[in-house]
Formats: C-alpha cells, structure tokens, sequence
C-alpha cells in the first residue's frame, strides 16, 4: 500500500502545478456545495435530514484530505 502511496505522490510531482490547480478546483466545488446544502437547511424550519447532515459531513472529510494533500506536495 506504501508503495501505491508512494507511485500516487510521485505522479503528483510529476503533474506539478497543474495537479494542485485541479486540487483546488476541486476543494472549490465541494465548498460550494456544501454550502450550498448549509443554506437550504438553514432555511428550512426543521432539521435537516440525515442525509443531508451526512453530506454535508462527508463533504468536509474530503475538503480535509484534499487540504492534506495540497500541504504534502512540494510547492
């Protein structure tokens, strides 16, 4: 599995600024959505449903690992 990590990593090198270009793309996307989703429940007079409060959970996850990602490639 190191070893997939390590193959993965090093294509992101490769791929270099154009990689983190589409990285944040994507981090951008899934903010949008998210809030998006934030702004229909919060106007809604109830809770949010289950799977909305899981999306919007997931979401976050993977904003999260996207910003690891950014952060572990070489500037």
């Amino acid at each position: 599995m190191d070893n997939r990590r390590d193959l993965t990593y090093r294509h992101a090198v490769e791929m270099g600024t154009h990689m983190r270009e589409q990285l944040i793309s994507l981090m951008k996307r899934l903010k949008d959505e998210q809030q998006r989703l934030l702004f229909a429940a919060a106007e809604s007079a109830t809770l949010p449903s289950l799977s909305t409060i899981q999306r919007v959970a997931d979401i976050e996850l993977n904003i999260a690992a996207i910003e690891n990602t950014l952060a572990e490639l070489p500037s």
